[in-house]
């Protein structure tokens, strides 16, 4: 190939290696300045999305704080303002506040009152089980100190919801805290729809763990999980989108956010890009075709003339040979030089080698070398040390001084000095700035070269990039150090046990509870801890839970404290697992409930006490009936007995008489008008049945007192076997008084009915509120003075592990309305004065919560109710099948 089409070609190839270049480089440069634009422009939309979801979260919070904070619900939450759910509590009120939950939870964790709204249907419906059972695990969601309060999204069915929990408190902000006022909204479509309208982006939101996620999403959450600034992510070459990870209130990531948007910037930079190419293309075939011309004329024929010479030499190979010099211009000196080349090109040959060598060696490493002069001066550096410094060519490198990437002056004379002083630097960890302005973190091995005076003459170094490295190990420290004092600051005790079973992690309060020090039990077996309680129970709970990886709960578990006296504990056992699916250590949660069992069993004894009082009128007029007739009778034996003395008084003189053999007539005229006047045959019928009936009354005052008195005494409040049948009769006994006058009692008891495992105690309580309910909705139906009385029938049945007690009346029954109401504490259709509205609840909570039992109701207005109640035979009968009442409606006719 001739050297004029080599040049063509070469030019060629040039022109088109420059449009390549300048094409990439415009790609790098223009193009990418288009795209991290409309990446700005992406993150900010992303931004005002987030901020949208924040205002929301921050009306909810506000509204919530509003209500917390106010003397009326206080009273409602102490149970002092029965009329707040129906004064402030309408329909309308959750669509004006735009809320689709409100709670209201006492100190104890209890719900006072609870419920849901569909903002699309304007429609109330009860709290779903969902709600209730996270609220019940989560007690740090509604259980608040001072005046702290929780805010965030939780991760729920069917939508996440963006709620806010405050303490409640006084209108002047003053406690003690009665509980917590939680209000929420779901994130739903329509709350989606309502962000994207104010913000006028286009929004959707996923669920993380949804596992039908797009492939953007998918791409978008791997990215989100190594860094937690927005990512965005282009679609298609007209979409992008900009991605933000949301988490919820245990600072898990639960929410993926996208905004939408049209690519405009981007193409308007493409089209830009094209146009500039094509006008260099132009401008460079023009330039081309007038260079070729006058390459031509005044330098292609010479070196044809120069190469057929250089040909001759090579062709003879005698590199003594010299070509012919002509003028006094470059292509002659080209030839003065080539013939100099001759002469050396043996010594030459060798040196370029180890140069090529050599500068391929610095050229290609991957860390950062360069070479600098005392004063810092760069006199070489390779392409690696380019990019980690933000320099745009070795070129632009050259000659800036090292020490100017320094943090300060300072920095670079303590550098100097201990390179002069060790005469080099091995793994040597210091901090520079790059050229645009971001510090970095940099390891270095740094050589000098001295002379023999000992003064450096330059020195050398090779650079590593570990700034990711040290961010990392800062963010450790820092997640660490936070976990810590997350840890330091939880009051309940913290038991962490390894798969092995040792202790890993033993708390202060744990050390505050059993009198246990960390340092005496942690690498140590748990079993040798020395806690004094059941130890089987806790076995078990601790086995069940490292192998069904599933949290187990035990409640009421029974401990010695320290100074010896016994207490109770709640304990929760969570999984962790470890390093292999197959191994799974354990995380141990108690709280101290001692003193609050103490309470429950004050306040169920007062209750107890206070349902005796409400009877003890009743009872009192069943004592009295029968002592009033057996003081009348003993009154008539009294005066009979009189009578009977006068009589044998007469008799007596009769006998003394006998034997002198005269009776005087006036003597047996007095016997005879005493025996008439005494009527002794009334007397022999009249005296039997008299202490017949005193007898009876007797044994019915007894019947009284003993049934009362096993009623009200405390007992033990320990599971017992006991005899239901005998508590129905018992409960019957006792509340005679308040069915006698409006209803008949009729009883169908199975006989060999199973003993129960229960509080014996506790069941009369259920059995008694159960029967005083029907007759007042007996009564109720039936008037103060009823014609004819209604009826309640008692039944009791066995099937399976459970033991039913059925009570039925023919009362007024309950309306559809508020049936789900029943067996909320308080609430009571009564006039005021007649009921409390605690006793259902009562009844719930004894069978629902302390057996483990169900109750069913089935109920029609003006016809009568029914209670059943379901008691399980063994102790060790749960209630995982059966729904909560106070969750599900109850069946209605």
């Amino acid at each position: 190939m001739t050297l004029r089409r080599k040049t063509l070609i070469g030019i060629g190839l040039i022109l088109t290696g420059l449009i390549m270049v300048l094409y990439a480089l415009m790609q790098i440069i223009v193009l990418g300045s288009f795209e991290k634009q409309e990446q700005r422009d992406v993150t900010r939309d992303v931004q005002r999305a987030l901020s949208a979801l924040e205002d929301s979260l921050s009306v909810i919070s506000g509204n919530t704080y509003d209500w917390a904070a106010w003397d009326e619900t206080y009273d409602f939450v102490k149970g002092e303002n029965e009329n707040y759910i129906k004064t402030n509590l309408p329909d309308d009120t959750f669509a004006r506040l735009k809320i689709n939950l409100i709670m209201f939870i006492d100190a104890s964790g209890r719900i006072v009152f609870g419920r849901e709204f569909d903002l699309k249907t304007e429609e109330a419906v009860p709290l779903t089980k969902n709600v209730r059972d996270i609220f019940a695990t989560s007690t740090f969601l509604w259980r608040h100190r001072d005046t702290e309060s929780v805010a965030g999204v939780l991760q729920l069915e069917p939508a996440p919801l963006l709620f806010a929990s405050y303490p409640i408190i006084t209108s002047e902000g003053k406690g003690p805290v009665q509980g917590a006022l939680v209000m929420g909204r779901y994130l739903d479509e329509a709350e989606i729809a309502r962000l994207a309208e104010i913000t006028h982006l286009s929004l959707s939101v996923r669920r993380v763990d949804d596992p039908e996620l797009d492939s953007d999403f998918l791409s978008a959450r791997l990215t989100l999980f190594a860094d937690d600034s927005v990512c965005v992510k282009p679609l298609d070459k007209d979409l992008v989108a900009g991605f933000a990870m949301i988490g919820d209130v245990y600072g898990r990531s639960a929410l993926i956010l996208r905004v939408e948007s049209q690519r405009v910037i981007y193409k308007q930079g493409k089209a830009s890009m094209l146009y500039l190419v094509l006008s260099l293309l132009t401008t460079g075939l023009i330039f081309g075709i007038a260079g070729m011309f006058l390459l031509e004329k005044l330098v292609l024929s010479r070196l044809a003339r120069l190469n057929r010479s250089v040909s001759d030499i090579g062709a003879g190979r005698d590199l003594q040979g010299r070509l012919p010099v002509e003028g006094n211009d470059e292509l002659s000196r080209v030839g003065v030089e080539i013939n100099r080349m001759l002469e050396a090109l043996e010594h030459s040959k060798q040196i370029k080698q180890s140069e090529e060598r050599y500068r391929r060696l610095f050229n290609d490493a991957l860390t950062g070398n360069y070479i600098a002069a005392p004063d810092g001066k760069i006199l070489l550096c390779n392409p690696a040390f380019t990019r980690l410094l933000g320099f745009v060519s070795v070129d632009e490198a050259m000659g800036v001084n090292f020490f100017s990437l320094f943090t300060g002056r300072r920095a670079a004379e303590e550098y100097i000095k201990m390179l002069r002083e060790r005469k080099k630097l091995e793994f040597h960890e210091f901090e520079l700035v790059r050229r645009d302005g971001e510090k970095i973190y940099v390891v270095e091995n740094a050589i000098g070269t001295f002379n023999d005076q000992g003064e450096l003459i330059h020195f050398k170094g090779y650079l590593w990039d570990i700034t990711e490295r040290n961010r990392a190990e800062e963010a450790l420290r820092q997640a660490h150090a936070q976990i810590k004092q997350l840890v330091a600051s939880i009051s309940s005790i913290i038991i962490v046990l390894a798969p092995d079973g040792n202790v890993l992690h033993w708390n202060a309060p744990a050390e505050e509870t059993f009198g246990i020090s960390a340092d005496g039990i942690s690498g140590r077996p748990f079993r040798e801890s020395g806690i004094r309680w059941d130890w089987e129970k806790v076995n078990q709970s601790v086995e069940a839970c490292t192998r069904t990886w599933s949290p187990v709960r035990l409640e009421d578990l029974k401990y010695t404290r320290p100074e010896g006296k016994e207490g109770f504990l709640q304990l929760t056992l969570n999984p962790m697992n470890g390093d292999r699916a197959d191994t799974s250590g354990c995380v141990l949660l108690g709280t101290d409930i001692t003193e609050r069992k103490k309470a429950e069993e004050r306040e169920a004894l007062s209750r107890k006490m206070e349902a005796i009082g409400e009877l003890a009128a009743g009872i009192a007029h069943e004592i009295n009936t029968p002592m009033q007739f057996i003081s009348d009778n003993t009154v008539f034996l009294q005066d009979t007995f009189k009578d009977v003395c006068e009589l044998l008084g007469r008799y007596e003189r009769l006998v003394k008489e006998l034997p002198k053999g005269e009776i005087s007539g006036e003597l047996l005229n007095d016997l005879g008008g005493g025996l008439k006047d005494m009527d002794v045959d009334f007397l022999v019928k009249e005296i039997p049945r008299a202490l017949e009936q005193s007898l009876d009354g007797i044994e019915r005052v007894k019947r009284l007192v003993l049934t009362m008195k096993e009623f009200s005494h405390p007992g033990v409040k320990e599971k017992t076997r006991c005899d239901v049948n005998g508590a129905v009769e018992g409960s019957i006994t006792l509340s005679k008084n308040e069915w006698k006058y409006v209803a008949e009692i009729e009883t169908h008891l199975t006989e060999d009915l199973p003993l129960v495992s229960c509080v014996k105690d506790e069941i009369n309580q259920v059995l008694l509120n159960l029967i005083v309910n029907a007759a007042h909705a007996v009564k109720d139906l039936l008037g103060e003075t009823p014609q004819e009385k209604g009826k309640i029938t008692i039944s009791t049945n066995s099937g399976g592990d459970y033991v039913t007690i059925e009570v039925t009346d023919t009362g007024t029954g309950i309306p559809k309305e508020i049936m789900h109401r029943i067996f909320d504490p308080f609430f009571t259709t009564k006039e005021v004065g007649r009921g409390t509205g605690q006793g259902l609840s009562i009844v719930h909570d004894i069978v629902v919560k302390r057996h483990n039992g169900r109750i069913e109701v089935e109920s029609e207005v003006g016809k009568g109710t029914a209670f059943t109640v379901y008691l399980p035979v063994n102790e060790q009968v749960n209630n995982g099948g059966f729904k909560d009442p106070g969750e599900s409606p109850a069946r209605t006719s």
